[in-house]
């Protein structure tokens, strides 16, 4: 039976799903920003592509940091919407950075 080394930060299984989720989290958030504010895809893929390197950024330190950004980033965006009439970038760049920063503020609570 082979020995998994301390260094080794995960089986295939584990990176496979968290490949898995995050992709599928880049196909619904082009989804839905081509659909609702019908930009070109190119535009969509870049800003799923952003939301995806902070969401693995937080994944390191943990599946509940991830989780937390996520739905921080998420419901921010959504309530962005809903609440102003603004441009696509300019609420996606408000929710960028409320989740960021939470997660930082996070982090750095749950580190005490």
């Amino acid at each position: 039976m082979k020995k998994e080394s301390k260094g080794d930060k995960g089986s295939f299984l584990t990176v496979f799903v968290k490949l898995l989720v995050l992709f599928l989290l880049g196909v619904l958030i082009v989804f839905f920003i081509v659909d609702v504010y019908e930009v070109s895809i190119a535009y969509s893929i870049v800003l799923a592509f952003i939301s995806l390197v902070l969401f693995h950024l937080f994944w390191k330190n943990g599946f509940f940091n991830f989780l937390l950004v996520a739905l921080m980033a998420m419901f921010t965006f959504i309530c962005t919407e809903i609440s102003f009439d603004l441009n696509l970038y300019v609420i996606f760049l408000i929710s960028f950075f409320l989740a960021f920063i939470f997660g930082l503020i996070y982090n750095r609570f749950e580190s005490r």
